[in-house]
């Protein structure tokens, strides 16, 4: 079947979807494309003259048609275009019809290559290689506004005179900056940013991870404060020696718990738990409940917990996923893998999950009634709710 011109944009469009960024980033970009145009044979010129000659037709006048002579006895020589040669970037551009948009991409990254070489010295190893950064990079610098662009532009320069050690990351002094811009757009900067020979990591001051933590006994709260959130390091070192930490996924829930003999209750706040709780030693000590939402997620932090300390789990089992049936409501992105550190029951509870299709039960919704006959079974000596 031959080719029509349509036909062979939509192939040459496909292609620059493909390269243009990694075409925008080089100093000389060479690239070619060929097309074969798939011309009629004798056969079928004889069947439709004038279709055959309508599509050569359009063909002439096309920048890089390359025509050959047919020679049939039915219908002597034919000129006849055979295969369209785009021999460089900007004649598969145009042809796309992606011109405007090579032009500015081209420009933007130009600009963001000019202020990462400012001060490299040619014929020197500061003389950067940056095509596969900013390849990477384009979508990213492509999306951008011209305002956030300029922002970009500002930024890169201050960090070449700059050092951002000892800062937060919303208090550099850049002109044109606000104090969200550079923590919404760490990620392209510290890329683009790093190119640069010796470059200076972008150590910020981090904000410390706080802990919400609910003294549920008062004789462990400090100065009679039952409710605090501390970093971690502070929360290390309270001097107080739990015989229990019940640590709960959500943060209602926590605030929610009644007062509980011998007892501290810690928000536990999801993934990433595994890379603070072995710091507290007071928790380490104790007696570590884990209550969290009944789902896959849920599952896959009571396994990360357990790769750094032992700890037991209080309502996440079959039985209580079937009592509350009607309670679910569907998960939208159900965690997959193997999770090692389940027990037997809690595995049941999981492949459950899976084969209901992947419904939640979240933690907020167990009635509490049922919650503390958990406790009571669990040997928790547990008040009414809070606010209850």
């Amino acid at each position: 079947m031959t080719v029509s011109i349509a036909d062979a944009r939509t192939r040459a469009r496909r292609t620059v979807e493909r390269s243009i960024r990694s075409w925008a980033a080089q100093s000389d970009p060479v690239a070619t494309l060929t097309i074969a145009l798939a011309p009629p044979n004798e056969r079928a010129v004889l069947a439709d003259y004038s279709g055959a000659a309508a599509w050569a037709a359009t063909w002439r006048g096309v920048d890089g048609v390359e025509w050959a002579t047919r020679r049939w006895a039915s219908v002597g020589a034919q000129q006849v275009p055979v295969r369209l040669v785009l021999g460089d970037v900007q004649s598969i551009v145009d042809f796309a019809g992606a011109g405007a948009r090579w032009r500015a991409l081209r420009s933007r990254l130009e600009r963001v290559r000019g202020v990462l070489t400012a001060n490299a010295r040619e014929g020197t190893s500061e003389a950067l290689d940056i095509d596969g950064v900013l390849t990477s990079q384009g979508a990213a610098i492509e999306a951008l506004d011209e305002p956030d662009l300029d922002r970009l532009i500002g930024v890169l320069g201050w960090l070449e005179a700059n050092t951002t050690s000892g800062r937060r990351i919303r208090e550099l002094p850049i002109r044109g900056v606000d104090t969200k811009w550079l923590g919404r757009h760490r990620g392209l900067v510290a890329k683009l940013h790093g190119t640069r020979p010796a470059a200076a990591p972008l150590d910020f001051t981090l904000n410390p991870r706080m802990i919400t933590v609910r003294f549920l006994d008062a004789a462990f709260a400090p100065s009679g404060l039952r409710h605090l959130a501390l970093p971690v390091a502070d929360l290390a070192r309270l001097p107080v020696r739990p015989e229990t930490v019940l640590m709960c996924e959500n943060l209602e829930t926590l605030l929610a718990l009644p007062e509980m003999q011998g007892t501290i209750a810690v928000h536990g706040a999801g993934y990433g738990l595994s890379s603070w709780v072995g710091e507290i030693t007071w928790l380490r000590a104790a007696r570590l409940v884990y209550w969290g939402d009944l789902d896959s997620h849920g599952f896959a932090i009571l396994s990360e917990l357990r790769s750094v300390l032992p700890a037991e789990s209080l309502l996440m089992d079959a039985s209580t996923l079937e009592e509350l049936r009607e309670l679910w409501v569907p998960e939208p992105k159900p965690a997959r893998g193997h999770l090692p550190r389940l027990t037997p029951g809690e595995n049941a509870a999981l492949d459950r999950l899976r084969a209901a299709g992947d419904p939640r039960l979240e933690q907020e919704r167990v009635p509490w009634p049922l919650v503390l006959a958990a406790f009571h079974d669990a040997g928790l000596d547990a008040g009414p709710p809070l606010g209850r």
